[in-house]
């Protein structure tokens, strides 16, 4: 007798295999009349031994490994997996299968860039006469073992929020190159914290990173990205606790860079991919009568 349809397939991730079973791959999930009943297991090369799940015939189980504790470790990549599906009709074996994967993270440099120019854009600004407006120093890093000479910007990606999914996103595509590309929807919220110890060089360099941030929008985050928008806001303020020992104290201004838009994300696949298919026909003459 036959066993169920059972196809497995290693998550791009490692470390986890997907069981489909009855046509769930298709879409076409129909368990056979009269079967109530479905066990799962799997063995390894290593030795081990797991029934994985025995109850109702289900279209789908996630394996991520031994146990059902958090701290169990997922499945190892160099061990031989085969896995077994047993229902009233028969068993049906997959495998051995050894789950390779792995993730490869490339930073899009958007922050990174960010801060150059923005510390380009405070570089080559005309600094008004008549007043105490020093250079700035434009960081990712809040001060440690002292606060560094004002005025200094802190850049922080404060919100990085996906804000629609385009229909047909998450169908793996892969082109002839196994790239996948992802068009994604996000919003990015950038916090940059300016301190300085007078109101006027506070006011000098939020403006100046608020003309930055527009001109960049129009020449450079629309070029690189698609359906571009912008907004910004930004609140200032004075600290003066002399009872601390903050004394003069600083001024301060928090400016809220928010960007929205496409930017692609491209994820790298191993699959076995067909590029061309040659068909020949040959038409064999008809036989003479």
């Amino acid at each position: 007798m036959a066993g169920p349809p059972l196809t497995v397939s290693s998550l791009p991730i490692g470390g986890a295999a997907l069981l489909q079973l009855y046509g769930a791959e298709s879409g076409a999930y129909a368990p056979p009349s009269g079967v109530v009943t479905l066990t799962l297991s799997r063995t390894g090369s290593d030795g081990s031994s797991v029934t994985l799940y025995a109850g109702a015939p289900v279209p789908l189980w996630v394996d991520p490994g031994d146990g059902p504790s958090f701290s169990s470790q997922p499945l190892s990549p160099a061990v031989g997996y085969t896995w077994t599906a047993t229902d009233s009709g028969g068993a049906t074996q997959a495998g051995p299968i050894t789950l390779t994967g792995s993730i490869v993270t490339v930073p899009d440099g958007l922050t990174q860039l960010l801060i150059r120019l923005l510390q380009a854009a405070a570089d080559n600004a005309q600094r008004p006469s008549g007043t105490v407006v020093n250079p700035v120093r434009v960081t990712t890093k809040m001060p440690s073992g002292g606060w560094p000479a004002t005025p200094f910007a802190v850049v922080n990606l404060s919100l990085f929020q996906q804000e629609d999914t385009a229909i047909g996103q998450d169908v793996l595509v892969p082109v002839a190159d196994n790239t996948w590309t992802l068009p994604g929807w996000a919003k990015r919220v950038w916090t940059i914290s300016v301190f300085s110890q007078n109101a006027d060089e506070r006011d000098f360099y939020r403006d100046t990173f608020l003309i930055a941030f527009r001109a960049l929008k129009a020449t450079l985050f629309s070029q690189i990205g698609q359906n571009i928008r912008h907004r910004y806001q930004a609140t200032s303020g004075t600290t003066g606790d002399e009872w601390l020992g903050q004394a003069p104290g600083f001024y301060w201004s928090d400016v809220m860079f928010e960007l929205e838009g496409v930017f692609d994300v491209t994820i790298l696949t191993g699959f076995g991919l067909i590029e061309t298919i040659d068909v020949n026909v040959v038409v064999q003459p008809a036989a003479s009568v």
